[in-house]
């Protein structure tokens, strides 16, 4: 049997996912989450997030060991911290989050999503 050719944008992508577990956007199982964008430079990590509640958006800002991120999350009316493990190979967020103004702790599972402008290479 032959020998299985990658593309060169399938590289590009694992190798981020290698070499930065928290590059990329998630769609996330909680409504204030929904939508993640994080960026990983070494062990700092930044983005976005927007929630479907209100159509809010907000800013994530945390440091990574290994495949932990310890966060903080600010929006104009709140905020609050929390942290996410990559798990399934980078492909998987999965943790806690919570907001200053409330006690209690809740689980966010994400998903990893293709990039917009990835097309196949012939």
């Amino acid at each position: 049997m032959g020998e299985q050719v990658q593309s060169r944008t399938v590289k590009r992508l694992e190798n981020i996912l290698e070499t930065s577990p928290f590059t990329g956007s998630w769609q996330a199982d909680v409504e204030f989450l929904r939508r993640i964008t994080l960026t990983q430079d070494g062990q700092r990590v930044a983005g976005i997030y927007t929630n479907s509640e209100q159509g809010q958006s907000g800013i994530i800002d945390g440091t990574c060991q290994e495949n932990r991120l310890d966060f903080t999350w600010t929006n104009n009316q709140q905020q609050g911290s929390g942290f996410l493990r990559a798990i399934a190979g980078g492909s998987v967020l999965t943790g806690l989050w919570f907001c200053n103004t409330s006690c209690e702790l809740q689980t966010v599972i994400a998903t990893w999503q293709l990039p917009h402008k990835t097309c196949p290479e012939y």
